[in-house]
């Protein structure tokens, strides 16, 4: 992150740094964050802001379900104000026996149970949670979508989404006016998970057309989490500031 040079990263199931990368071999990586990024604030829930302008919370009304998590800040860039909300909707919530399931179903290892074996099992261990997520991330989507309203101002919505694209919670966020910054800057498919063979793209950044011009959207390949960075270079449209 230190590297980077962005101006503002929003994360995900990150809590303090200081107290993961404790020791004194971590102390000039510690410091040099503090200076990259004088702004910061870590989320008892995991939902980090680290920006190199300053920034306020914003209480949002309605508290975090066990696997929603949202967290909004109004920073201040020059002149200008940007709303951001940080997003973790509700994952499928696999066991490691889901996830082994899996890796055997797309390798094509049935391991004695036959494909008729290997589909009752899907049927009855994967699809019900599946559904379960999808009805949660609808209720949650509806959730987000009333604190942004109330919120008001022009905003990015970025996070784990845990869903793909053209998934209900793009596709209502879209409905308010939001556009999605892979599809106007960024060219072809590409995945952020990329643990347990299971290859999507799941994370994803949304704008308000009427303040951002995004010029690039790109996927990072950091290897230090099971799901790679998305990183958004946009302008804003008064000041025309480039901003990471």
């Amino acid at each position: 992150m230190a590297s980077s040079e962005a101006d503002i990263i929003a994360l995900q199931e990150c809590y303090d740094i200081a107290s993961i990368a404790t020791g004194e071999a971590n102390r000039p990586l510690l410091d040099s964050i503090s200076r990259h990024y004088p702004y910061r604030s870590y989320g008892a829930r995991g939902q980090s802001l680290l920006s190199r302008f300053p920034f306020d919370e914003i209480i949002l009304s309605r508290p975090n379900a066990d696997d929603f998590r949202v967290r909004a800040f109004r920073i201040y860039i020059g002149a200008d104000t940007i709303t951001l909300f940080d997003v973790h909707l509700q994952s499928i919530g696999l066991t490691p026996d889901d996830k082994q399931l899996y890796r055997d179903l797309t390798r094509g290892d049935t391991q004695g149970r036959g494909i008729k074996g290997e589909i009752r099992e899907i049927r009855s261990d994967l699809i019900s949670k599946l559904t379960a997520a999808f009805r949660a991330r609808a209720l949650q989507t509806a959730a987000l979508t009333d604190m942004i309203a109330e919120t008001g101002g022009k905003c990015i919505v970025c996070g784990d989404f845990n869903d793909v694209p053209g998934c209900y919670a793009l596709r209502s966020l879209a409905a308010t006016g939001l556009r999605d910054a892979w599809r106007k800057s960024a060219l072809g498919p590409a995945i952020t998970y990329h643990a347990n063979r299971l290859y999507f793209r799941i994370d994803h950044i949304l704008y308000s057309p009427q303040l951002i011009t995004p010029l690039r959207t790109r996927r990072l390949t950091w290897p230090y989490s099971d799901h790679y960075p998305v990183e958004m270079t946009f302008t804003l449209d008064n000041p025309a500031t480039t901003q990471d």
